[in-house]
C-alpha cells in the first residue's frame, strides 16, 4: 500500500520510526523531507521553525506537497500523539490533510483516538477515519 505519512513536526522522530516500520513490511511511505530533517535534529531548521513556521511552510511549498503525495497514497496514516497537554492532538495543517484525503476518497487512519478539541472534533468524526489506537498491525498487515 501506498501512505502519506505525517502529524506534527514536534514528533518527528516517532513519526520516522513508524515509516521505518511500515516500510519494513513492504509498503511505500510518502514524508516530507522536513520530517526527516527534523527527527534528524537539523539545528538550522528547528531555529527556522521557532522564529515562524509557516515561513518554513511557504519555502519548502508543504501543501502542495503533501497533496500531491495524498493523490498518490491509498491511505494516509496521521501520527496524533499527545501534545500542548492534549492526547491525540491534530493541529491546523493535519487537518488540511485530512481534509484533502477524504476529498480524494483515501482510507483515512489515526494512529491514536480523535482529539477532544471542540472546534474540529466533529469534522474528523465526518471523514470516518479507522482509529488504530496504537496498533500498527491493522495497516502493516493490509495486502496491497
Amino acid at each position: 500500500m501506498r501512505i502519506t505519512i505525517f502529524g506534527s513536526i514536534s514528533n518527528a522522530k516517532k513519526i520516522y520510526a513508524i515509516k521505518a516500520k511500515l516500510e519494513k513490511a513492504g509498503h511505500i511511505v510518502y514524508s516530507h523531507e522536513l520530517m526527516k530533517k527534523y527527527a534528524e535534529g537539523d539545528r538550522e531548521l528547528k531555529d527556522r521553525i521557532k522564529k515562524g513556521h509557516h515561513k518554513v511552510k511557504i519555502k519548502h511549498n508543504t501543501f502542495r506537497w503533501y497533496y500531491n503525495a495524498i493523490k498518490k497514497s491509498d491511505a494516509i496514516l496521521v501520527c496524533n500523539f499527545k501534545k500542548h497537554g492534549i492526547p491525540g492532538y491534530i493541529g491546523g495543517s493535519v487537518l488540511f490533510e485530512i481534509s484533502h484525503a477524504y476529498i480524494l476518497n483515501k482510507k483515512i487512519y489515526l494512529l491514536h483516538n480523535i482529539p477532544k478539541i471542540i472546534y474540529y472534533q466533529d469534522e474528523i468524526k465526518a471523514v470516518q477515519p479507522t482509529v488504530l489506537k496504537g496498533n500498527l498491525g491493522k495497516i502493516i498487515n493490509q495486502k496491497f
